[in-house]
């Protein structure tokens, strides 16, 4: 934060995902925040991955080997009072990305006119808004949208629905599309500064387009998902449990959901 006293923010993170034997990816994010108030930031964005097909008993096409580039640019307005535990004020966040991929395999699935690089536009909304309804009680609305338009898309370019952060009552993960929208409605009781007990209803549409090569077809759907949970205060940042269930789940069908969200 604040590098050389001026108003600029650096981020840099690294990860890596396995996903089971469909792919590897590992890479770089980094954000270059630049702060014109206490609440409106602007942040340039980039980010290079490289996603590697994984191996299968039976060898059979998943993904490209590939590397990727991607930038572009974010404005961020928050008047949050607090980033764990808010009580009242709004967070909107806005942002668009040009990624380009470049195809390096593996040869013995590509042909002469597949193309050796593919190009995505990549946009993403968030608005969260938080208001006191009594002197303990807190109702928040939180609410998402994801896009990707361009080239042939891949499992590895997929948006991600599902889990603790998105949609409580089914897997992590366990919808893809190219287009997510999702809200998170949840009224919370504080049982002191940093924890509170909360109801919340979840809601989520996703579109997966077709893919005629592979002959993938079209893939959506519209899931909901509601339950109760805690948010507890620790030396490590906020520990939330929840119990939730998705559509068709009897009380003994229910998941159990766990994140921790800390900051400094």
């Amino acid at each position: 934060p604040w590098i050389f006293g001026i108003p600029v923010n650096l981020k840099l993170s690294f990860s890596q995902k396995k996903a089971d034997s469909t792919y590897i990816k590992y890479g770089f994010d980094s954000e270059i925040d630049y702060m014109f108030s206490s609440d409106i930031t602007l942040s340039a964005l980039f980010s290079t991955y490289n996603i590697i097909a994984g191996t299968r008993v039976i060898p059979r096409f998943t993904v490209y080997n590939s590397s990727l580039f991607s930038s572009g640019v974010k404005i961020t307005y928050d008047t949050r009072d607090s980033r764990l535990v808010s009580r009242k004020g709004l967070l909107f966040s806005n942002s668009y990305e040009l990624a380009v991929k470049k195809i390096t395999g593996p040869e013995e699935y590509l042909l002469k006119d597949d193309p050796r690089k593919i190009s995505h536009h990549k946009m993403k909304f968030d608005l969260e808004f938080y208001q006191r309804i009594f002197s303990n009680q807190i109702a928040v609305l939180k609410l998402r949208w994801r896009e990707i338009q361009g080239d042939e898309t891949q499992p590895d370019d997929l948006f991600l629905l599902g889990g603790t952060n998105s949609l409580r009552g089914y897997r992590e993960e366990q919808f893809q599309g190219n287009r997510l929208i999702y809200s998170n409605l949840e009224y919370r009781f504080l049982m002191d500064e940093n924890s509170y007990a909360f109801l919340f209803f979840d809601a989520g549409h996703f579109l997966r387009k077709e893919i005629k090569k592979e002959a993938v077809p079209e893939l959506k759907g519209f899931k909901t998902g509601y339950g109760l949970g805690l948010g507890i205060g620790t030396g490590l940042g906020l520990l939330n449990v929840s119990y939730a269930l998705g559509e068709g789940d009897g009380i003994s069908k229910g998941k159990i959901h766990f994140g921790i969200q800390s900051g400094f």
